[in-house]
């Protein structure tokens, strides 16, 4: 069995061990992706609910997150999908959904991907010690860059600033 990365939890079918179990990942079907979808919707719905705001301010909320649903916003494969998908919590209300056929709950979704996270941790922290090569190698079998730490566009503002102020 190849080690799946994070990225390729949906798009590429494999299994994933849990607890001594291996359980059958592949891509959501329509259905799947619809219920994601809903789910963010209302997690978008909830977060109104929860603002503390006066009660003008969060009919307004609420108009931009009816007309955002409603304008497609928060439809499987858009902007605000995938940055749900980098998170830990909709990583796992996706992986509930795809394997809900196998008994898997939210909770122990959520506890795969806490465990998939894990692994991942103690892969780049444990790169061989810092040897860039071996990060480099590790970040490749992980879907990711071999620059992802060394790109400018992941430099803090703070160390760009001093740059700047040396020229």
């Amino acid at each position: 069995m190849t080690q799946q990365t994070q990225a390729d939890f949906f798009n590429v079918p494999g299994e994933l061990v849990y607890k001594g179990k291996a359980f059958k990942v592949r891509k959501p079907t329509q259905v799947e992706q619809a219920q994601f979808q809903r789910w963010l919707e209302d997690r978008a719905r909830a977060a109104v609910d929860r603002a503390d705001v006066d009660e003008s301010r969060r009919r307004r909320m609420d108009a931009d997150v009816t007309a955002s649903i409603a304008c497609g916003e928060y439809e499987y494969g858009t902007e605000n999908c995938l940055k749900a998908l980098r998170t830990p919590a909709g990583l796992a209300r996706l992986l509930s959904i795809v394997l809900a056929d196998q008994a898997v709950t939210p909770q122990m979704a959520e506890e795969m991907v806490e465990q998939h996270l894990m692994r991942i941790a103690e892969l780049l922290f444990g790169a061989e010690n810092g040897d860039p090569k071996a990060l480099e190698a590790t970040l490749t079998r992980l879907g990711l860059p071999r620059d992802f730490f060394t790109s400018s566009s992941r430099t803090p503002r703070s160390a760009s600033r001093r740059k700047k102020s040396r020229r």
